[in-house]
């Protein structure tokens, strides 16, 4: 009977196998359906922003080039690529910012073909923004096999500067695979090789790097202590607080800085008499490194005491051996009276006041508002303040050309050269910028912009950035700014000024150089 049953069936399963085949492939039809459709959609969303320059004009497109880059199939990573070669396509008008969202994209919808692409594709760019953004882009890969490929070829056959990126990329990603073959990196003698690797050493949390890290801290070269107490502090390894401690007596500024902050980011309460010592040794000369100390001691200690000694002495006598309270903030301002501009205080004895004085600051009575809430900062500035003024229009100008002590004639001929300033010409503040980094001993710049540069070179917002990058890499000026952007433009304005573009620019500068922003409507 088997033998007769046999023979029946076979064509029964013959039609469901078929039908099988077919279901699966309407599936498969459907699938891709969908998938074109998610596509399309998420295509149109990043399309239908350009033109626009704001912050939310290209989160929205940052978003859409990750939904498409999140499909992660091949007609997604197309889309991508399409969009990419229309926007090298705009030539000397290509939107650096929204090359750097969609090449992140790429990468982090592909593998190591698409990392490759991406490098490849800022290098033929020859963009210093671009160049300088690499390791945002990189730091986008999900994908197993591209941060493999990161950790293997990527630090070892790119070129330099690229191996710098990818060092910095890993870091970011706060990978623990990266730990070896960054350890590898760090014997390169190339000096911003090694201070990426710092870092990225630091970023990954590993206690393992510590040996490796340390002995840096006693480098002759004063920029790689610097990192390394940046590196020590983002570690986390309680091993460093020692070595951090004794950086406290560094002769370099900024080594001292950056060990306060390591110190604060340990949670090291063994540090807070040293602190406080260095706080008293630096009072009234050194306002940015009493800052430092001041943000550190309220980081250990949960309470907010500006920058007495005494007080902090008398807190810590008090409180030693009870633990940490959270009950203040302690980023929340003090009473503690001194010099602000715009509500932003001057925490420095070497600062630069930056000026627009272009044409639009006439408008809305902007430049007078301006030249009062300067004037009144300056009658504040301390003696032990060092200071000057540059103003910029369509070119720049400095009032002294070197640092003056805040004495009583230099702040009322300050006053006198401030309050003669009259709106002229363009916005160059390029120049405003270079003219303030002139003198060494600046570590403070306060800047006011009332509208996008458009004078100068560079004068595109992306450019200027990618020079500052570079400018203050080593030197860590803190540069705070404000976008005075009070009242509408005259009507024949209307159609060229964008106050949102003006206030991105001023945030943008001021989040990448460690300062403040404040927009002034």
């Amino acid at each position: 009977m088997d033998d007769v049953r046999l023979p029946l069936e076979r064509p029964r399963r013959r039609a469901l196998a078929w039908a099988a085949i077919l279901v699966l492939g309407f599936a498969g039809v459907a699938g891709r359906a969908v998938a074109s459709d998610g596509v399309r959609q998420q295509v149109d969303r990043y399309r239908s922003l350009l033109g626009r320059y704001d912050d939310s004009a290209y989160q929205g497109q940052r978003e859409a080039a990750d939904a498409l880059a999140d499909l992660g199939n091949d007609p997604a990573r197309d889309a991508l690529r399409s969009l990419i070669a229309e926007e090298r396509g705009r030539g000397r008008a290509l939107d650096r910012r929204r090359m750097v969202i969609l090449l992140s994209a790429l990468v982090r919808g592909g593998g190591p073909t698409e990392v490759e692409e991406a490098i490849k594709s800022v290098e033929s760019e020859r963009d210093a923004y671009l160049t300088t953004s690499l390791a945002r882009i990189l730091a986008s890969a999900k994908d197993e096999e591209a941060r493999e490929w990161l950790r293997g070829p990527g630090l070892r056959k790119t070129t330099p500067p690229v191996r710098a990126q990818v060092a910095r990329a890993l870091g970011a990603m706060a990978d623990p695979a990266s730990v070896v073959p960054l350890l590898g990196a760090l014997r390169e003698d190339d000096l911003s090789m090694r201070a990426e690797v710092l870092l990225a050493l630091g970023e990954t949390g590993d206690a393992e790097a510590f040996p490796s890290i340390v002995p840096f801290l006693s480098a002759p070269d004063a920029r790689l202590r610097e990192v390394t107490a940046r590196a020590l502090g983002m570690l986390g390894c309680p091993r460093g607080v020692p070595p951090l401690v004794k950086a406290l007596e560094d002769p370099d500024r900024l080594v001292v800085e950056s060990a306060a902050g390591a110190l604060a980011a340990l949670d090291a309460r063994e540090a807070f008499e040293p602190l406080v010592a260095r706080l008293e040794k630096e009072h009234g000369k050194d306002e940015r490194l009493v800052a430092a100390f001041e943000r550190a001691l309220g980081r250990l200690s949960g309470t907010s005491l500006g920058p007495d000694p005494e007080l902090w002495r008398a807190w810590w006598a008090e409180n030693k051996d009870r633990g940490r309270t959270r009950s203040a903030d302690p980023s929340a301002p003090t009473t503690v009276a001194g010099p602000r501009w715009y509500g932003l205080r001057v925490r420095s004895s070497r600062v630069a006041f930056v000026l627009d004085v272009s044409r639009s600051m006439g408008w809305n009575e902007r430049l007078d508002t301006a030249k009062k809430e300067l004037a009144e900062t300056l009658r504040h500035l301390p003696p032990t303040t060092r200071f000057d003024i540059v103003i910029y229009s369509d070119k720049a100008d400095a009032w002294s050309g070197k640092l003056v002590p805040a004495t009583a004639e230099n702040i009322r001929r300050a006053v006198r050269h401030v309050e003669r300033l009259e709106p002229q010409n363009g916005t160059n503040v390029v120049d405003g910028l270079r003219f303030a980094f002139r003198n060494v001993d600046v570590d403070s710049v306060y800047l006011l912009s009332d509208g996008t540069p458009t004078a100068g070179m560079p004068v595109e917002p992306d450019e200027i950035l990618a020079e500052l990058r570079e400018t203050n890499r080593w030197r860590r000026v803190r540069i705070h700014t404000v976008a005075l952007t009070r009242g509408e433009p005259p009507g024949a304005y209307l159609a060229t000024e964008d106050p949102l573009a003006a206030a991105s620019f001023m945030r943008r500068i001021a989040q990448e150089n460690e300062g403040e922003f404040r927009e002034v409507k």
